[in-house]
């Protein structure tokens, strides 16, 4: 399993979820379709179907792993997870199986952007599934056995009941299919995207801490470096840090318009002045407005570069080469099939610019 732990606010990037680990508990807030349902224990072959009342087809797969589970002894447990409506989900609930346990998971009592609650967290996202119907089977001991999609559950469940399951060969395939590093990404999106959402910007930049931490590779992720910029940026007084980074990145990233587009239009809007800032943008962003080809490229992308370019070009008060980059960007804005709001941005930026 993989920890990252140290930080000093309320990030904390939790344990990776593999079969062959003991299995999380279940924390409900409510149960939709059990009156008397005490705590869950794992002490025989269990089924876990994650579902959201926005997904047609989730309680129809619980409703048909509770079909074939119930004969077997086997209970199915069918937890709404990443929930905004609890009435449209009780509602969901109430017209599905009663042959599974049909619950929600216990939700955080502080503001949530994504309503990521106890099970999303230590099930869902810790085990590295995108999204739901996401189906867990575990067996007699409390111990993870399988993840995956609820239609390939069933064969799983006869070899855990007579024995013949093989958890390091199931363990082995899900570490294959995604790598520590992997998890590490998509863990930290989700934390950084949920404290971003909820206005809470020292835990987005801790998350990104405790993430680099955790796994250094990330610094290599294109969306990584673009989200690492923006929480810096917006945190107010890391500027100097949020400068360093830009600089860093766009080295990296050094012909890929796309990134040095995303980099560059917050760098140069949140840093107005810094130097650093400016030259690097001048020497990235004119790598990928030079090159011949923009074929396949969106044209909203290369009118962008071109006012960024120019932008770069005024901060640093080189003003011939500001008017002449100024002058191509508006003839891109007249001439490219762009979308709307980017021609109103481009012209809006050029006259200020130009001014």
């Amino acid at each position: 399993m993989l920890r990252a732990g140290g930080g000093t606010g309320r990030f904390c990037l939790s344990i990776r979820l593999l079969p062959g680990d003991n299995a999380p508990g279940l924390k409900f807030g409510q149960v939709f379709n059990r009156a008397d349902l005490g705590p869950v224990v794992f002490d025989r072959p269990s089924v876990l179907v994650l579902w959201n009342a926005g997904c047609v087809g989730c309680l129809p797969a619980v409703g048909d792993l509770a079909e074939f589970a119930e004969p077997l002894g086997v209970p199915v447990y069918g937890v709404a997870v990443l929930v905004r409506d609890v009435a449209a989900t009780a509602a969901a609930a109430a017209r599905g199986t009663d042959k599974a346990v049909l619950a929600l998971e216990e939700r955080p009592d502080t503001g949530s952007g994504l309503s990521r609650g106890a099970v999303t967290r230590e099930w869902l996202e810790a085990s590295g599934r995108d999204g739901v119907p996401s189906t867990y089977v575990i067996d007699g001991a409390g111990v993870l056995a399988w993840i995956g999609d609820p239609e390939d559950a069933k064969p799983v469940i006869g070899a855990v009941l007579d024995g013949t399951w093989d958890f390091a060969a199931a363990r082995a395939a899900w570490r294959e299919a995604i790598s520590d590093d992997a998890w590490v990404r998509k863990h930290t999106l989700r934390e950084v995207m949920d404290a971003l959402t909820a206005g809470r910007m020292a835990d987005a930049a801790e998350a990104i801490a405790e993430a680099e931490r955790a796994s250094p590779a990330i610094a290599t992720d294109e969306q990584f470096a673009c989200i690492k910029l923006d929480v810096l940026a917006r945190a107010g007084d890391r500027e100097l840090e949020a400068a360093a980074h830009y600089v860093a990145a766009a080295q990296l990233f050094r012909g890929d318009a796309a990134v040095q587009t995303k980099l560059a239009v917050t760098a140069l809007h949140t840093m107005p002045g810094n130097l650093a800032v400016a030259r690097a943008a001048r020497q990235c962003l004119g790598e990928v407005v030079a090159a011949e080809d923009w074929e396949g490229r969106p044209a909203d992308m290369q009118l962008a570069a071109t006012v960024l370019l120019g932008n770069a070009e005024v901060q640093l008060g080189l003003q011939d080469d500001a008017d002449a980059t100024l002058v191509k960007a508006s003839q891109l804005a007249e001439t490219l099939e762009l979308s709307e709001r980017t021609r109103k941005w481009g012209r809006s930026e050029i006259e200020r610019l130009s001014s």
